[in-house]
């Protein structure tokens, strides 16, 4: 029973990160220019103060970069996660 419960649990965190990654990396910064980071495929997902959920790090890092953002880490885990 116990590892029954363990399993759907994972299931449904796993469909979480996977369905609720919003953020993309933008293509262009705020002047219209091509915007190009150096950023990982580790899936680290994060949860920024604008609400929007980033693969990594990184990721939210570029978005900062190229359009001019402040947004931190507000948790780790995708936004509305069980874990925020």
């Amino acid at each position: 029973m116990a590892k029954s419960v363990i399993f759907i649990t994972f299931v449904i965190v796993l469909c979480l990160m996977i369905f609720k990654v919003q953020a993309a990396l933008p293509e262009f910064d705020a002047e219209g220019k091509p915007c190009i980071c150096a950023t990982t495929d580790d899936l680290t997902y994060v949860c920024g103060t604008d609400g929007e959920t980033y693969s990594n790090i990184s990721e939210l890092e570029c978005s900062n970069k190229c359009l001019r953002k402040t947004v931190q880490v507000r948790s780790m885990g995708p936004c509305d996660s069980p874990w925020e």
